[in-house]
C-alpha cells in the first residue's frame, strides 16, 4: 500500500448522541458452536479468498487470507470490516475476533459481513503481529478496496500492533493513511463509517472503538446497541 498521498488531516463529526454509552444487555445472536454448525450444513454462506484455504488454520503456517465473507441474512445489507490481521477464522470456523464481529454485526442490524486486513497474514498471538505483518500486498490491496465499497464500513483494527520498529510503524501508518484517504473520498457517494476516532495530525489515535481485537478471555466483548456512525470530513492538507 504504497504512500503516494500527501500527509492530511481528518476529523469525525456526526456521531448519533448516545450512542457510545448505550452497551447491548442481551445475549448475543449467535453462539459460536451455533454459527459454526450453520455455515458447515450452508445454512450460513461462508466464503474466503484464496478460495483453497484449510478449514482449520495451523497458526505455525504463513498463511494469507484476503478476504472473509459470512452471510446469514441476504435481505440485509452487508457491513465491509476491516481488522488488523487473521487470526484463525476460515469459511467454516469462528474465532474469538470474528465471533464478535458477527454478533455486532448482527445487533446492528446487517445479514452479513465482507471483513479484510490491514495485513492479510494469520497470526493468533496478538502479542506477535509485528513479526508477519505484510502491507505491501497488492491482492490484500484490491481486497480492501473491495471491503471499503460496501455503503457502510467498520474501521475495527483498533490501535496499531505493539513493536513496530520505525520503517514497520511509518509502512502501517501509510497503510492506513490509504484506508482512510479511500474513505473519505467515498464519503462522496454516501459511504457510512463506523469507528470512535480517526484524527490524523499531532497527536494521532487510530480508529479504536468499537474494536473485536485483542478480548481478554476473561471478559466478554463490549457490543453496542446502535452503531458510533461517524462522517469522515477532511480538515486540512499540508505540502
Amino acid at each position: 500500500m504504497a504512500n503516494r498521498l500527501r500527509p492530511f488531516r481528518l476529523h469525525i463529526a456526526g456521531s448519533p448522541p448516545g450512542c457510545e454509552t448505550r452497551i447491548y444487555a442481551d445475549a448475543p445472536p449467535f453462539d459460536q458452536a451455533t454459527f459454526e454448525y450453520k455455515l458447515a450444513t450452508g445454512e450460513i454462506d461462508g466464503r474466503h479468498w484464496p478460495a483453497d484455504l484449510p478449514d482449520r488454520i495451523d497458526p505455525n503456517e504463513p498463511l494469507r487470507r484476503h478476504r472473509l465473507v459470512y452471510i446469514w441474512d441476504e435481505r440485509r445489507p452487508i457491513l465491509g470490516v476491516v481488522s488488523c490481521n487473521p487470526s484463525k477464522a476460515t469459511r467454516r470456523l469462528l474465532d474469538a475476533t470474528l465471533l464478535a464481529t458477527v454478533n455486532q454485526a448482527a445487533i446492528w442490524g446487517f445479514g452479513g459481513i465482507e471483513q479484510g486486513n490491514v495485513s492479510p497474514i494469520y497470526m493468533t498471538d496478538s502479542a506477535r503481529v509485528h513479526e508477519s505483518l505484510d502491507l505491501n500486498d497488492p491482492e490484500n490491496h484490491a481486497a480492501i478496496g473491495t471491503v471499503l465499497a460496501n455503503d457502510t464500513v467498520w474501521l475495527a483494527w483498533g490501535a496499531r500492533p505493539a513493536d513496530l520498529h520505525d520503517a514497520l510503524g511509518t509502512a502501517w501508518n501509510s497503510a492506513e493513511d490509504v484506508i482512510l484517504a479511500t474513505a473519505w473520498e467515498r464519503q462522496v457517494v454516501g459511504l457510512r463509517v463506523i469507528a470512535q476516532r480517526v484524527n490524523k495530525g499531532p497527536g494521532y489515535k487510530p480508529p479504536g472503538h468499537p474494536s473485536p481485537r485483542r478480548i481478554p478471555p476473561s471478559r466478554p466483548p463490549m457490543l453496542y446497541n446502535c452503531p458510533l456512525s461517524l462522517t469522515i470530513v477532511r480538515r486540512s492538507r499540508s505540502r
